[in-house]
């Protein structure tokens, strides 16, 4: 309150805005549920005092999901606008996951298919070495591009409705996938990174788990020469 007070009386300053941020409203429900107390408390006193402050808010994508009486005039959701849900030890209910839909995707095309014998090594380092013969595909994303280097060897892709391993080391440009399984793939074919395809779907919650991270890296994490396409009426 005295901070407050003190810049209301500060020349040529009008405040516009008050807010809170919950630091962990995903995991540790006790806490955040002491910050929301403490937060709605200051509100309160400001409102007893006259003090009339246009824009409050506190809610991001978690709280909005686990303390929707903190929904003041705004809130600021970020994996949410997404159609993500954060992930943490607080659950949700079925109903509303329901009504959550993923609003993007990544995708890249097969560049080269190619058949290989057992004991070959690939990529940066040879972390892997084909332990039979293989079908293995080079796809046209990398790093560079934002696919996070970590999830060499442990992150799946979409290509032909069936997820395919991602082997050896995720170089800047490109990146191999076995579609050993696979009945057909050809240069050409579209590769999904996030999103679905033939039914099947990966999400970008799995990726950041494959990656060793959080869904806010990796969405954050897609670089400037990744062409955007907007579909709907609508676009940011």
């Amino acid at each position: 309150m005295e901070l407050i007070e003190g810049i209301r009386h500060l020349p040529g300053l009008q405040m516009e805005g008050l807010y809170t941020h919950y630091s962990s409203v995903e995991d540790d429900a006790e806490f955040s549920c002491r910050q929301a107390e403490q937060f709605k408390q200051l509100v309160q006193q400001l409102r007893l005092a006259g003090i009339k402050i246009p824009c409050i808010h506190a809610n991001n994508s978690g709280a909005l999901l686990h303390q929707p009486d903190t929904t003041f005039s705004l809130v600021r959701p970020g994996l949410l606008a997404y159609g993500i849900v954060p992930m943490g030890r607080r659950t949700l209910s079925d109903t509303l996951q329901q009504h959550l839909r993923p609003a993007l995707s990544l995708k890249c095309r097969v560049s080269l298919v190619k058949r290989v014998p057992a004991g070959k090594p690939f990529s940066y380092g040879h972390t892997f070495v084909s332990p039979s013969p293989m079908r293995v595909a080079t796809l046209t994303a990398g790093y560079g591009d934002g696919y996070l280097r970590s999830g060499s060897s442990r992150a799946r892709v979409l290509i032909g409705g069936e997820r395919c391993r991602i082997i050896g080391r995720i170089t800047m440009d490109q990146m191999l996938a076995d579609v050993s399984e696979l009945s057909e793939v050809e240069c050409g074919d579209e590769a999904v990174l996030i999103g679905s395809q033939r039914g099947e779907k990966i999400t970008a919650n799995e990726l950041a788990g494959w990656a060793g991270t959080i869904p806010w890296e990796i969405l954050t994490n897609i670089t400037y020469r990744v062409p955007r396409l907007y579909r709907g009426s609508q676009a940011a």
